[in-house]
């Protein structure tokens, strides 16, 4: 299983890694730094179009607080992408805004949950995603991007 974390701080993701890590996760967790990176990685463009390398995630894990294009964004692209489409998205992020999470849901996003302060919240939320979604996943050959480039 892949998850690709859309997340512009280093310390956030590092502090999300070390928690799937505790959780225990052992998959695949590629970084990206923006939105832009994260379509180039979604559509096996520029850096990341070997997909041996960099596998289509089962899930996305987003941000919305980044720079360029915000998540909102993101999620809005994304959902205007046909193959693209049925990729789950989980925000993560630390908007307070109540507007933010109706319009995530708007667009598509599977669920928003607001990072916790605490370390043991972070590590019982991610745990709780991977697990649930582990549970869920479809079969390599139903998932878009398999073995193609989008």
């Amino acid at each position: 299983m892949t998850i690709l974390l859309i997340e512009d701080s280093p310390d956030d993701a590092a502090l999300l890694q070390r928690s799937l890590q505790r959780g225990g996760f052992r998959d695949e967790l590629h970084v990206v730094r923006s939105a832009e990176e994260a379509m180039e990685y979604l559509q096996g463009t520029a850096a990341y179009s070997d997909r041996a390398k960099y596998p289509y995630p089962m899930f996305i894990i987003l941000d919305l607080g980044l720079p360029a294009m915000g998540g909102l964004d993101f999620l809005s692209w994304l959902r205007q992408q046909p193959l693209l489409m049925p990729t789950p998205v989980i925000v993560l992020t630390a908007s307070p805004y109540a507007a933010d999470v109706s319009k995530a849901y708007e667009l598509g996003a599977k669920t928003f949950f607001a990072k916790p302060l605490a370390g043991a919240d972070l590590d019982r939320i991610l745990k709780l995603i991977v697990d649930y979604w582990s549970a869920s996943r479809l079969p390599s050959s139903d998932r878009p991007g398999e073995g193609r480039r989008i």
